[in-house]
């Protein structure tokens, strides 16, 4: 180790008041918020490529993780701060910006609303940049989510062809929480996932914010959401490789082992065109 790479751990682990020197480099700090399987991961992948960007994924399911391993009781998550727990992570980082995701159920479980977030965001946490990546399609949201839970596999390497395996949705108890603690019937998640992105655009709306949707800005290619935030944050563009492909490429009548039964249970309903896409 270089004498230079000595003295950096050594402040690191002995001077950690410096993170205010940090704090006042940093331009701020950039949340993007999302329900989940919207592609998020894959555009934070092309974002922690930039050299002004550190990009640190969903820092609370981190969170959950860490509990869970210590003593598999989530209620231990109310003795954890949201924003305090945010700043101790953006302050050991250096970059011009550090970006993190956020999505609204996370939120809840911490005890926040949404307004209540957003607000200490900016108050707190130096949070001047929102962004919302929304996906159009949330049936395609769900049935995502149930194939990734039935397969074990989140995400899948960009060049690997992934699983087909068609997945039951039960349309009267359908869950999008690895502890099935979220559960809702089918028309009513679907209401409220419209719903919580009607919310998070009234707040966003006099705000600096960005709309990214998973149709239009990840779905071809993520390098279009990846040069809209770049943009967005007044960053130049730097080359960036997009590591992971689509997990459910396929029709959602080859993904939903009941299609028949949920499509009647859509007929009808505002929803009902998420079939056909």
């Amino acid at each position: 180790m270089s004498s230079l790479a000595r003295l950096r751990q050594w402040a690191r682990q002995n001077l950690p008041g410096l993170g205010w020197l940090r704090d006042i480099r940093r331009r701020g700090t950039v949340v993007m918020f999302h329900i989940g399987r919207s592609g998020s991961t894959v555009v934070g992948g092309l974002l922690a490529q930039h050299p002004q960007i550190w990009w640190d994924g969903e820092i609370y399911d981190q969170l959950y993780k860490q509990l869970e391993a210590a003593d598999g009781d989530l209620r231990r998550i109310d003795a954890y701060e949201s924003i305090p727990y945010l700043k101790q992570r953006a302050r050991q980082r250096g970059s011009a910006f550090y970006g993190f995701e956020a999505s609204v159920r996370q939120i809840e479980i911490l005890g926040d609303s949404a307004r209540g977030y957003i607000e200490a965001l900016e108050t707190e946490g130096r949070c001047r940049h929102f962004i919302v990546l929304e996906r159009r399609n949330t049936l395609r949201t769900i049935v995502s989510f149930l194939a990734a839970k039935q397969n074990a596999s989140y995400h899948v390497p960009q060049g690997e062809k992934p699983p087909r395996a068609p997945v039951a949705v039960d349309v009267n108890r359908v869950s999008t929480s690895r502890r099935d603690d979220w559960v809702l019937p089918l028309v009513e998640h679907l209401q409220l996932y419209q719903d919580t992105f009607a919310n998070l655009h009234e707040l966003l709306q006099n705000r600096n914010s960005l709309h990214l949707t998973y149709e239009d800005d990840v779905l071809e290619d993520p390098r279009r959401a990846y040069h809209r935030t770049c943009d967005f944050l007044q960053l130049p563009q730097h080359d960036s490789t997009v590591l992971l492909a689509r997990t459910n490429p396929y029709p959602l009548p080859q993904l939903i082992a009941n299609f028949d039964e949920v499509a009647a249970t859509l007929a009808g309903t505002s929803f009902e065109w998420m079939l056909e896409d």
